[in-house]
């Protein structure tokens, strides 16, 4: 049943970092699954002119889309696969004028 603005207005709404702590994750997971969900308010601070300065993104999630995520993260039909194992190259720092190895 589709929900009408006055409901969603209604609700409680919650930060990415208060989710993350009741769901024991990250808030980059909470931000990754809030992308083009209904009923998450982003509110965007654009950067200042004539400087080099990013953005700021804030995000609420209403209660009802609080809901939906955490059952798309809880209700997934096979555990997540294993990352397997790999060994990290050997790298030597090199000396940046005569590319020779330093010690």
């Amino acid at each position: 049943m589709p929900e009408t603005d006055n409901e969603v207005y209604s609700q409680k709404h919650y930060t990415v970092s208060k989710l993350a702590a009741l769901w024991s994750v990250s808030p980059d997971t909470i931000r990754r699954k809030c992308v083009g969900e209904p009923g998450v308010i982003r509110l965007q601070r654009p950067a200042c002119q004539g400087a080099n300065r990013r953005s700021y993104v804030t995000l609420r999630i209403s209660e009802s889309a609080a809901r939906r995520i955490y059952s798309k993260l809880t209700s997934s039909s096979e555990p997540p696969l294993p990352r397997p194992l790999v060994a990290a190259p050997f790298s030597r720092r090199l000396h940046p004028q005569t590319n020779k190895g330093v010690r």
